[in-house]
């Protein structure tokens, strides 16, 4: 948008989609205290959209296209998923982090009763996770969650 330079200039946007329940906004985090929430920076985070058919038809992506693999925003689409689903299990939008730091990054992470649950998304064949590899602290490594999907071909 011309003349929109900085956060500062979406700010009202964002907080008016977010308020209205069309936009979810999952703050990042790069270190991993207890509670989450002090490590998170008001500027920093991603958007995702309430709801994963919405943002399918609003990109007009057919059913089709979404089932070929080689799909490029298929990763994108299974995080909506996934955030859309946590939201629908009672979590709050202040609950659920994105670790990021450095190069990697955990799609979301949580406070679980006794340590962080970190949740990794692959829309693909591979259940491997780099990020999470990289990422094993004391308080996550005893709770990764992975959720892998695939949409087979008819």
């Amino acid at each position: 948008m011309a003349g929109k330079k900085s956060l500062k200039d979406f700010a009202g946007a964002f907080e008016w989609l977010r308020k209205a329940g069309l936009l979810y906004q999952v703050h990042t985090v790069d270190s991993t205290p207890y509670p989450l929430a002090l490590a998170q920076e008001e500027s920093q985070f991603k958007t995702f959209q309430y709801d994963v058919g919405i943002l399918g038809a609003s990109l007009n992506i057919s059913y089709e296209r979404y089932k070929q693999y080689d799909f490029t925003y298929k990763g994108f689409l299974a995080e909506n998923f996934v955030l859309q689903e946590m939201m629908t299990q009672g979590f709050f939008q202040n609950q659920i982090f994105c670790y990021r730091k450095r190069e990697s990054e955990i799609e979301f992470i949580y406070d679980g009763k006794e340590s962080l649950v970190a949740v990794e998304v692959k829309a693909g064949l591979s259940t491997k996770s780099k990020n999470l590899d990289k990422n094993q602290t004391k308080r996550i490594k005893d709770y990764p969650l992975f959720l892998c999907g695939y949409f087979l071909s008819s």
